[in-house]
């Protein structure tokens, strides 16, 4: 868990210029590391059924994971008062944020408090029509 930072599921365009071998040794020494660490611990507002199958996948790709223990679940207003107050703090406890309102991302980018994360699969993503994902 990083203390200073919220780690977020993002990809930035930036992430294009790394290699995918690049890439895929970050990603190799991510889930070494959350190997050893053992559990994810999730601050969301996602709503609906489709967020709890999404979770079920990643337990079923990540078994040695408990996600379950650190799960936070709360309006989207809820979480992310108790992000800011964590993060006010000094004393986050959790390692993924997800909100249901891309504001709330575009706020915390502003007052650099998300931590950088590029997705191996961002490769894959198609770009056209995007300008940026920076929001500073």
């Amino acid at each position: 868990m990083n203390p200073g930072k919220i780690l977020a599921i993002a990809a930035l365009l930036a992430g294009v210029l790394l290699s995918t071998r690049a890439l895929a040794q970050d990603h190799a020494a991510i889930v070494e590391a959350a190997k050893k660490e053992g559990k994810l611990s999730v601050a969301s507002s996602a709503p609906g059924e489709a967020f709890t199958k999404f979770m079920q996948a990643f337990k079923d790709k990540y078994p040695f994971l408990d996600v379950a223990s650190g799960f936070y679940a709360a309006p989207t207003g809820r979480v992310l008062t108790r992000v800011s107050a964590e993060i006010e703090a000094h004393n986050i406890s959790f390692d993924v944020m997800l909100a249901a309102n891309l504001a709330a991302f575009v706020d915390l980018a502003r007052k650099n408090q998300l931590q950088r994360y590029d997705s191996p699969e961002y490769a894959a993503f198609q770009h056209s029509g995007i300008r940026s994902l920076e929001f500073t």
